[in-house]
């Protein structure tokens, strides 16, 4: 397990403690859920690739007066001796630029860090590949009250403009073309309590980046189910 993972790790247990070990007080929201789904990989030009991954996901939101801010940490592994990770970490500020009834449609500014390491036989004849991706994305976030204490929302996370580096070899190379990120995710919660609750979701993400060396384009896409819980402060 590399040195990112376990980072990774220890960020995703820590912050479950946080969330689950303090009482209820304002309106930050913590949800900590776990997933399932498939991927596809392309990676320097090795071919499709299926898997089959499981999922830890962290992210909070904080709406104060017309600002909403929020924040996700995921971080999914291949099953079946795949041996392929996703990193993907980000943070954002979003205005409200309408509000009616049950509906609010936020849009703004975040900043997105990704990392994927692979140590499969199809890819780079085995040995440890990664790419790591980050730079500015836009968001939007549509939130919707279908009843009390019941809520559906639907986030929307990308940039066209994502600054790539690869890692093969034993050696580090960022001078790769910018390459496109994109993330959505629909999420169903329900209000257990005041301040516990439960949410059911989708996810999707997709990246790519240009031909490298003439090794070909890299790219992946991935849906997940993630099920888990909300915590209010």
């Amino acid at each position: 397990m590399n040195r990112f993972v376990k980072y990774a790790l220890s960020v995703i247990l820590s912050l479950s403690l946080v969330v689950f070990s303090q009482p209820a007080a304002a309106e930050l929201v913590g949800r900590a859920q776990v997933g399932y789904g498939t991927a596809t990989y392309d990676i320097l030009g090795s071919g499709k690739l299926e898997t089959q991954d499981v999922s830890g996901r962290l992210s909070f939101y904080y709406p104060y007066e017309d600002l909403l801010f929020t924040g996700l940490f995921q971080y999914s592994r291949s099953l079946k001796d795949m041996n392929i990770s996703r990193n993907l970490g980000q943070v954002a500020a979003n205005y409200l630029f309408l509000e009616q009834d049950i509906l609010r449609v936020y849009g703004g500014l975040g900043y997105q860090f990704l990392y994927n390491r692979f140590e499969n036989a199809n890819i780079n004849g085995g040995k440890a590949t990664g790419l790591s991706g980050r730079n500015f994305v836009g968001q939007a976030v549509i939130q919707i009250d279908l009843a009390e204490g019941f809520q559906a929302a639907a986030t929307v996370t990308g940039s066209p403009w994502i600054n790539w580096t690869i890692h093969q070899d034993n050696t580090t190379d960022s001078n790769v073309d910018s390459g496109i990120s994109f993330l959505y995710q629909v999420d169903l919660s329900y209000d257990l309590k005041d301040d516990l609750g439960v949410q059911l979701g989708i996810s999707g993400t997709t990246f790519s980046v240009p031909n490298y060396k003439g090794m070909g384009t890299s790219s992946a896409g991935s849906t997940e189910v993630h099920l888990g819980v909300t915590k209010k402060f």
